[in-house]
């Protein structure tokens, strides 16, 4: 996948630190930034949401009919349907059981699980996209040895904070000097 690269990206990431690599960095960083808000804030990461709530409704229905379907009473209308199955694909009654019981472990490890990955998807206040930045922008400009400032300079907010800023704009996104500041600073102090 290539990289987009934005001039006005790179403009801001040069008077910041005029170096290849460090330049390279920061589209790095705005590319995750890119991807995080596209999952936070468009219709893919709706639809992903709805696909894990299907499969979690699948899964947990299809648990629920191996389980009924492996007991060890022979009279339950999913074990006689599973023998069906069996004897249909493979010619025996009990040839497709090690692999029934094996999906049936699967699928239980897996009911519920999708509540969580929902979970790690839905926007919420405490937004992935910047603070993922923010965390990335001050491990990169301590490997370039770039003081990171907070202060304004004048009326205008320091090149970090604007760093961040061209980061969320080439991204879609918009955030004010004093949220790049404050998502900063909270990285910062963990």
């Amino acid at each position: 996948m290539k990289v987009r690269r934005s001039k006005s990206l790179e403009k801001m990431a040069r008077a910041v630190h005029d170096s290849d690599e460090f330049v390279e960095h920061i589209f790095g960083i705005a590319a995750t930034y890119r991807a995080q808000h596209a999952l936070e804030s468009t219709a893919k990461g709706a639809a992903i949401r709805k696909s894990l709530k299907t499969f979690d409704k699948h899964a947990t229905a299809l648990n629920s009919w191996l389980r009924e379907a492996l007991k060890t009473s022979h009279s339950s209308a999913e074990h006689e349907a599973l023998s069906q199955l069996s004897t249909a694909l493979h010619g025996s009654a009990s040839a497709t059981r090690a692999q029934a019981h094996a999906t049936q472990l699967w699928l239980a490890s897996l009911c519920g699980v999708s509540e969580r990955a929902q979970q790690s998807l839905k926007r919420n206040p405490i937004q992935h996209a910047p603070q993922a930045a923010a965390e990335a922008l001050r491990t990169t400009c301590a490997h370039h040895a770039v003081k990171i400032s907070y202060k304004n300079i004048g009326e205008r907010p320091s090149a970090s904070i604007q760093l961040l800023c061209a980061i969320a704009k080439d991204a879609g996104d918009s955030l004010s000097a004093e949220q790049a500041r404050q998502w900063l600073k909270a990285k910062a102090q963990d």
